[in-house]
Order: C-alpha cells, then structure tokens, then sequence
C-alpha cells in the first residue's frame, strides 16, 4: 500500500505473471497516471483503469468511476520480468522485489502433497519452517503456483516437507525416481529417514545454495543452468531455475532403467572393442568401466591414462558426473570416487 500526498496506490495480488488492484489520484479522484517498467529491459507502458465498483462505492466515488487495474504481464511486456515496478510521474511508486520480500513464508507449505500425490518421477524437498529455503519457495509459489504441478513440468511433480513432518513419521518413499533436496538445517538438526539418506540421489541445499555434493547432483544441475542462472539476485529466482533445470533435463536425472553405456576416453582397438561389448554384455551393475591394457589397480590411479585404458560410462549415471565428462579420464575417475559412483577395472586377464 502506498499513501502519499498526491495518490493512493493498493496492489491486491502480485506475481510473476499478473498483477492487479487499484488507484485514486487525490486532486482529481480519477485514476492516476501509472506506468509499468520492465527492469529487465527498462521499457515502460501506461497502466489502463479498469472498473472496480467495491472501491468505487467504499471511496464514494461515481459508479462510472475506473480506478483499477489488472495487468497480464506477457500481453503488455512481452517478457515475464523477474522484476517490474509502477511508476507514477517519474518515480518507482512499488517494485515487485521488495512486495515480494515482505511476504512472511507460510507454516506449511500445501503444493503437492507428497503421501496422496506422488509421480514416477519426483522432486522431494525438505525444508525447516521460516529457514531461507522455506521462504524461497513461498515466493516461487505466491509467482505462480503452477510452477509445482506435474502438467506444468513435464510429468515431473514436487513436494514439500517441512522437518517437523518428518518428526511426526510416517514418511516413506514409494516406486519411481526421486530426487532429493535437503535443507541444511533440516539434514544437521532432525533425524532423517534412513531410506532418504541411503539413497544417493539427493543434494544438501546450504545458506548460500552451495549445496553439499555428495553424489553429484548439485554440481551437475549447476552446470547445465545458464551461465547467468548462477549469478541469480535472490534464492528464490535460483530455486526456481534450478528446479527448472530437473524439469528440463528429466531424461537425464530420472532414467534409472538404463542399462547403456556411453564411451568416454581411451584407446577404440578392434582387440579392446571386444572386450568392451563381452563385459557389456554381462550387464555390469558398475557405472564406470574402465579396460586397461596392463593390470592396474585402483590404488594406482595415476598410471591410468588415455593410452593405456578404455572408459565407459552408463547413460543413468550421468546425472551424477555430467559435469566431468569433457575432463580427462583421470579426472573424471577421481571426481567419480570423490561421489561415490560405482566404477569396475577390467584388466587385461579379464579381473
């Protein structure tokens, strides 16, 4: 709300995609001259008034009177602004930003409720009530909340638990592909359910959203948001671009059935091809194979090279080191083993 000498200013509802509520300029008890600006891009349109006969008639103004408005963004801007503001004669009167910011988070956060809504590919996300993650889904959710729904996103749902549902039990994790994201605070201070922490397809969100990377998975989806995506003003846009990227990249984070394997590094000779398509064919439960020409182990990483050795990784553990796959085979084993990704040696006797 904005009260100042000259207008009254109330905007009822705001979010990513629509904006609406209403005006009255004192002098002339007529809707005042407002702009829309796109910070994005620092265009500007006039506001048009809309009839609002509930103000009309609490302002006793005449019934013909229009000082409201309604404003679909992508049909007056062409763009969905991360930010937007409402100028009145040369001034920002209300930025979206700052509206936004001043929204307390909710005690619950009710979008898809994980016992009664599951998928077969889902996002899992774990939060401790008021912490910064709590507060960023909020905002995502006041935007827009078809953000969160499975037709949106491409057959991928998300939930929300707070810890204290945790604490309450009966949690499980039903069939399909989950991914979890875990609030620091929430992994640090409550008891999570073994099956959540035994699976390694989840990522610990810190403060800062430099998650804690234990399989992976953060560093992965890190890498395929665009380089401007990383440098987001406010966790909230960050969230959401990083959810997006699990919408967008779903085949890779969700395909747990595939049993193919993608060349890496290494020497492609007939005599090693064959090697190669034997072991394969085994239908190995590593997610790395690497086929060396002299028998090498484990503890002597470094005497593996490109020379002497053939690496191979499985298509739905990409997910796990997308990231490393344009680095040597040396690095990408090391980062391998840093995550606890499954790799098998295969020397030349066949062990």
């Amino acid at each position: 709300m904005l009260t100042s000498s000259n207008i009254t200013l109330i905007v009822d509802f705001a979010s990513r995609t629509t904006i609406f509520g209403w005006a009255i300029d004192h002098k002339t008890q007529e809707f005042p001259n407002l702009r829309l600006l796109n910070k994005r891009d620092s265009t500007e349109v006039a506001v048009r008034a809309v009839s609002r006969q509930d103000v009309n008639t609490a302002a006793n103004l005449p019934k013909e009177a229009n000082v409201g408005f309604r404003i679909n963004l992508s049909d007056e801007l062409n763009d969905l602004p991360d930010d937007y503001a409402l100028i009145h004669e040369g001034n920002i009167v209300w930025d979206y930003c700052t509206f936004t910011s001043s929204i307390s988070a909710a005690s619950e956060i009710q979008i898809t409720p994980f016992l009664n809504q599951r998928g077969s590919r889902e996002v899992v996300v774990i939060y401790t009530p008021e912490s910064w993650l709590h507060r960023a889904i909020s905002k995502i959710h006041n935007w827009n909340s078809n953000y969160f729904s499975k037709g949106y996103s491409s057959g991928v749902s998300f939930s929300f638990l707070s810890s204290g549902e945790i604490q309450k039990g009966g949690f499980s994790v039903g069939k399909g592909d989950h991914i979890f994201l875990i609030e620091d605070n929430a992994y640090r201070d409550y008891k999570i359910s073994n099956s959540i922490l035994c699976n390694r397809d989840h990522a610990i969100l810190s403060e800062s959203t430099n998650g804690r990377d234990f399989s992976g998975i953060f560093s992965v989806a890190n890498s395929l948001m665009p380089p401007d995506a990383r440098f987001a003003t406010t966790d909230a846009i960050w969230m959401l671009r990083f959810f997006t990227t699990f919408v967008t990249y779903s085949d890779l984070f969700f395909d747990s059935q595939n049993l193919l394997y993608t060349y890496h590094s290494g020497s492609t000779e007939i005599w090693m091809r064959e090697r190669v398509r034997r072991a394969i064919e085994r239908t190995n439960s590593s997610d790395i194979l690497i086929f060396t020409k002299e028998n090498i182990k484990i503890s002597h990483l470094n005497q593996i090279n490109d020379q002497n050795c053939v690496t191979f990784v499985r298509l739905n553990a990409l997910k796990y080191i997308l990231d490393a796959m344009n680095e040597s085979n040396l690095h990408l084993i090391k980062t391998a083993l840093m995550r606890g990704i499954r790799i098998s040696i295969i020397n030349k006797d066949g062990e």
